[in-house]
């Protein structure tokens, strides 16, 4: 039974043979190994406990030996790590081949800490999966020691936190937003806590008042210290109706920093109450508008400037006398509000002095005590002086400190003038003067401003030469109806001379055909006779003096004859109607074959030329032209005459082109003046008056006539008809 019991086999009963000693310590030992059943039996229940409760636990359980191994660890190791209990149990470090490479310095810290015998909370690493990946865990531990002292090890609880993890940094990446976007936006987000007047601020909200980040606690008084003074009364009364009642607490106000600069500001934000009703917080949002307020006021500004450039232009479009211009400028100017005063000034160029002609606004004698001058001293380096020199506009930004204005400061700053820009108003292209304004506010003056101001000036510019324009337009005209005047009495003389000329052509014309003529038949004939009756009588010689009286006389008829053509086209009335050029030329070439018959020449003729024009003056033309290139062609052995239209830059141009004699075009000018030949009567028979009166035609019709040549080669004659 002993050998039973030592082997662990505690269900043994001894038989109680006798009550003596030895029947006692029988049922001693009987009673013993019950209860060492019963108590292994209570362990192992107890156990079996342990192990549902700790295999069970979520967190990672471990229990480490006095030597540093690993006693026991429950089954959550397998859930982060991969591996499982016996896996962890063979490992030597334990648990650092689990842990992150990064954080094994620390863990392996905390492991010397709990075998030393400390305690630990909390301590955060990561652990490695078998898998792959990290895990965020948490590491807390605690020494064990036996009942009478002796040190067991250590226990330690690894929680996985990889979810908290991954919240806190989302957390931190919202915050990081929110804070981003509270920077660009300029927003920070404010608590006040009304039962104890503390404030909580965000870091933008700080920044907004010029403050770093988290600088100092703060309370609702600071706040209300920093608001403007003029608006302070306004956001307390908006914060009373908030929390009093209900009302929303919304409003613009500004604030003061640090460094006494002003900002603009605006306020939301929402009333919390306990369960009495009664206020308990206020929170909400502030943002920087300064920016935007900035931008609302300058383009309040601009449409300021965008009325008085309307209105201006009315002023130049109907007011011609310079004073009341000026005048009128400067009123629009400062009646817009922007302005404290403006005023007109033109230039002396004799002395150099610019000399205030028009004001308007707010002035208390200032131009009076003015000495500006376009000079190289302190007087002509200010604002009007530079303005005018350099042609272009001069901005003061800043009256009181701007070393230019040191002349005229003093008188300005009692008139409230800040800052100033001068405008060069110039007439013809020159600088005639300037315009001039003053604002009660330093810095007014921005580039957008300056613009529209440049603008308003060119437009003053413009009125001047317009008026100068139009004064010597007025005396342009003075002066035409003078002229006009002269002109129709001119008329009127020169009408009656040309009638007394016209009436001298006629009896010239008419002594001419019969006075002139007359004796000319009677030389041609009695040289006729001469010839029939005594010709036998007459040597060579004689003969020959004759043919030549003849032939002189007949020239000297053709000459008449051709000047009277001459007078009576300069003379005779132009009668225009449609002329068809094609038959018109096809008549002409048959009458010209029947003059000269010996020579027959093809002549090309254009068909659909027809004009506006006097049919009887437009057949002399085509007569003396056609007839003077068959007459040149006459030696050619393939002459070739041609008559025809072209479109030269959207005008028609009529030619007579031939490919005889030509001519040299350095005498081309000669061409077309009366009796001027480029060949002998031998050459070519003519009188030289054919092309004058050609050219007095086409001139008549508000045309134009030319010619194109080279000798040997040809001529073309051109011409158009108005």
């Amino acid at each position: 039974a002993s050998e039973e019991v030592t082997s662990g086999n505690y269900d043994v009963q001894l038989p109680v043979m006798a009550r003596d000693e030895v029947g006692r310590l029988t049922q001693t030992f009987n009673r013993m190994a019950e209860s060492i059943r019963s108590r292994i039996e209570a362990l192992k229940r107890s156990e079996e406990k342990f192990h549902a409760i700790a295999d069970y636990t979520y967190g990672w359980e471990n229990w480490v030996g006095p030597d540093g191994r690993l006693i026991w660890v429950n089954t959550s190791v397998y859930r982060l790590t991969g591996y499982t209990a016996a896996e962890c149990l063979e490992m030597a470090d334990f648990p650092l081949p689990l842990v992150a490479d990064a954080d094994t310095a620390k863990i392996r810290q905390c492991v010397a800490e709990a075998a030393a015998g400390s305690t630990g909370h909390h301590v955060e690493f990561r652990t490695k999966h078998k898998e792959g990946g990290l895990r965020w865990c948490a590491l807390s531990w605690q020494p064990i020691y036996g009942g009478s002292g002796e040190n067991l090890g250590y226990r330690s609880s690894i929680e996985d936190i990889s979810e908290r993890k991954a919240v806190e940094e989302s957390l931190r990446t919202s915050e990081a937003r929110l804070e981003a976007a509270e920077q660009v936006a300029h927003v920070g987000n404010w608590e006040w806590d009304v039962d104890s007047d503390g404030l909580t601020w965000s870091d933008e909200n700080y920044r907004i008042f010029g403050l770093k980040p988290q600088e100092r606690p703060l309370v609702h008084h600071d706040f209300l210290s920093a608001v403007y003074p003029a608006d302070r009364l306004r956001v307390q009364w908006a914060a009373e109706e908030a929390l009093h009642h209900d009302k929303p607490y919304s409003i613009d106000h500004r604030i003061v920093l640090a460094d006494g600069s002003l900002r603009s500001v605006h306020g939301e934000g929402m009333v919390t109450r306990d369960a009495n009703n009664a206020p308990h917080r206020m929170f909400g949002v502030m943002q920087d508008i300064t920016r935007r307020k900035q931008i609302e006021e300058n383009l309040a500004r601009l449409n300021r400037l965008y009325s008085i450039l309307r209105d201006s232009a009315q002023a130049v479009f109907h007011i011609r006398e310079h004073a009341r211009l000026y005048r009128n400028i400067c009123r629009i100017a400062v009646d817009s509000g922007l302005f404290r005063m403006a005023w007109v000034g033109m230039l002396d160029r004799e002395t150099g002095a610019l000399t205030p002609v028009a004001h308007w606004g707010y002035e208390a004698g200032y131009l009076q005590l003015l000495h500006i001058t376009v000079g190289d001293d302190k007087l002509g380096h200010g604002p009007s002086g530079m303005a005018v020199k350099q042609g272009g506009y001069d901005v003061c930004g800043d009256i009181a400190h701007d070393a230019h204005m040191t002349p005229w400061r003093k008188e300005a700053a009692q008139r409230g003038y800040l800052s100033s820009a001068a405008f060069p108003l110039s007439q013809d292209g020159r600088v005639v003067g300037v315009f001039n304004l003053y604002a009660a506010e330093a810095g007014f003056f921005t580039d957008d401003i300056v613009d529209l101001l440049g603008q308003l000036s060119n437009d003053i510019s413009f009125a001047l030469d317009f008026i100068a324009e139009e004064k010597r337009r007025e005396a342009a005209d003075a002066e035409l109806s003078k002229l006009t005047v002269e002109l129709e009495t001119r008329v009127v003389e020169r009408t009656q001379q040309l009638e007394a000329a016209n009436k001298e052509l006629e009896a010239f014309s008419y002594s001419v055909s019969h006075d002139l003529r007359a004796p000319l038949r009677a030389m041609e004939g009695f040289s006729q006779i001469l010839l029939r009756k005594y010709g036998d009588q007459l040597d060579e010689t004689g003969k020959d003096y004759l043919d030549r009286v003849v032939a002189a006389n007949r020239h000297m008829a053709e000459l008449i004859g051709d000047l009277l053509q001459l007078s009576r086209v300069a003379r005779s009335d132009l009668h225009r109607g449609d002329v068809d050029l094609s038959e018109m030329a096809r008549t002409v070439a048959g009458e010209v074959r029947k003059n000269d018959p010996a020579h027959v020449y093809p002549l090309e003729i254009q068909e659909g030329l027809t004009v506006r024009g006097d049919v009887r003056l437009l057949r002399v033309v085509l007569t003396n032209l056609l007839s003077n290139a068959w007459k040149f062609s006459a030696k050619r052995p393939d002459p070739q005459i041609e008559f025809g239209a072209k479109t030269i830059r959207g005008e028609q141009v009529l030619y007579v082109r031939d490919n005889g004699t030509g001519f040299d075009m350095r005498y081309v000018d000669k061409l077309f003046a009366a009796f001027q030949r480029l060949h002998s009567v031998q050459e070519f028979e003519g009188t030289g008056v054919g092309l004058a009166t050609v050219q007095r035609i086409i001139h008549r019709h508000g045309g134009r006539v030319w010619a194109e040549g080279e000798v040997g080669k040809g001529a073309t004659f051109y011409f158009t008809l108005g």
